[in-house]
């Protein structure tokens, strides 16, 4: 996100600026300039408060000026790993990864879906998706922070793919 502050008039040549920002939001860029760049949070929906400060105006002149900037979660699904045919420890360091990203996201969910070629038994179905389920409860999720769905493989080969859902987010079709 960005700010930009301007200062009109006669402005002495000493001025200064300083920017602060509500308890939302990090300054990435821009602090001393009229020009402010913003990390905002991964979170559904805040304002951001930034208020730009001018030092060194003469005495009677206005020296603050604040902006409000409403943000809402855009909402989709995030793609953050798809694999397939895997060593199970290679497995586990996608599995860490992926948990440690949803982290990042409060109030969100992890969706994984895994494909089947259509000659995998029921057995063969079950037991992955009790493993995964498994490996993420041993990861601290607890079982409404994730869900795990299956679908037939379009090519056939087993696959992977783990989504992170914000709140409000459509859940991605197999």
């Amino acid at each position: 996100m960005e700010f930009n502050g301007n200062v009109s008039g006669n402005v002495p040549a000493n001025v200064t600026f300083r920017w602060t920002l509500s308890d939302e939001g990090e300054i990435r860029q821009g602090q001393g300039t009229l020009r402010l760049r913003v990390q905002t949070p991964r979170k559904l929906e805040f304002n951001i408060f930034a208020t730009l400060e001018v030092l060194g105006l003469p005495v009677g002149c206005p020296t603050t000026a604040s902006e409000n900037a409403p943000v809402m979660c855009e909402c989709i699904p995030i793609l953050i790993d798809e694999f397939s045919l895997l060593p199970l420890g290679k497995q586990l360091i996608r599995l860490d990864s992926a948990v440690a990203e949803f982290h990042k996201y409060p109030e969100s969910k992890l969706h994984i879906i895994e494909y089947f070629s259509g000659r995998a038994s029921e057995q063969i179905v079950t037991q992955r998706v009790s493993w995964i389920s498994a490996q993420l409860k041993k990861r601290r999720l607890l079982p409404q922070e994730f869900y795990v769905v299956i679908s037939e493989a379009s090519n056939g080969k087993p696959f992977t793919k783990i989504y992170i859902l914000p709140p409000g987010a459509v859940t991605p079709a197999p």
